[in-house]
């Protein structure tokens, strides 16, 4: 278990599960596959790219750096997002679900 709010973001990595690569819409939805402190699996994170600005980007030089740039990125930020995140009881969840007493 991940105990985010002490969570250092150099302690993360990721890898593009690119078999779970798809479109949606006008969008390329790269899974990211997140691992914290070299364990094999944390979560997934879904990175959203326009599909026009893929297309451009892959006529560059350097595209594939350029994209995990963007990939890191976008990890990065939603890391910061969690550890600003307040954290939800267990009994809360539950009773939220309808299952408390």
């Amino acid at each position: 278990m991940i105990d985010w709010p002490n969570a250092d973001i150099h302690d993360f990595d990721y890898q593009v599960d690119a078999e779970e690569i798809r479109t949606s819409g006008d969008r390329i939805v790269f899974p990211l596959r997140v691992s914290y402190r070299g364990d094999e699996f944390s979560y997934t994170l879904a990175v959203p790219v326009r599909s026009d600005f893929f297309e451009e980007l892959r006529k560059l030089d350097g595209w594939k750096d350029a994209l995990n740039k963007i990939l890191r990125t976008r990890m990065v930020e939603d890391i910061h997002r969690r550890k600003r995140a307040a954290r939800v009881d267990v009994r809360d969840k539950i009773d939220l679900m309808g299952g408390g007493a």
